[in-house]
């Protein structure tokens, strides 16, 4: 006759990433000038700036008493990974009088987006998942009228 007890653990460490800005945006320009009429293309460095977490780790010990009466014990554990992705719908960006967004010209990581102005600003729509020290490049043109 076999008789069972199962214990199961869970444990699971909290990261100082709670404290941390899990998003970083950089910019930075193609050039540094702009002459009237003239167009530059605007890079945005959206990034998740958060670092892989230690895993769960669950364990489980079952106790049973064997067909020759002796009490055994089996374990076994199993490591899960956590991910910290960071979904970003949108990115927004705010534009001087002096400048105007080239329509159709929003693209992440080379696959185009969907940009509306919105008064001074223009909303990128991204709609990602960003994996953790991963970046989305963002592109627009801006022109000077």
């Amino acid at each position: 006759m076999l008789r069972a007890t199962v214990v199961v653990f869970m444990l699971a460490a909290c990261a100082a990433q709670c404290a941390q800005k899990p998003v970083m945006v950089l910019m930075e320009p193609t050039r540094h000038d702009i002459a009237p009429g003239e167009t530059v293309t605007l890079k945005l460095f959206v990034r998740n700036n958060l670092t892989a977490a230690p895993p769960l780790v669950l364990s489980a010990t079952a106790s049973f008493i064997d067909d020759d009466g002796n009490e055994q014990i089996s374990t076994g554990s199993l490591d899960l990974p956590v991910s910290h992705p960071v979904h970003v719908s949108h990115v927004r960006l705010a534009i001087p009088d002096a400048l105007a967004y080239v329509p159709n010209t929003a693209a992440a990581n080379g696959r185009p987006v969907s940009a509306s102005p919105d008064g001074a600003s223009l909303d990128v729509l991204l709609d990602a998942d960003i994996p953790e020290q991963q970046t989305v490049l963002v592109t627009l043109d801006v022109t000077r009228p």
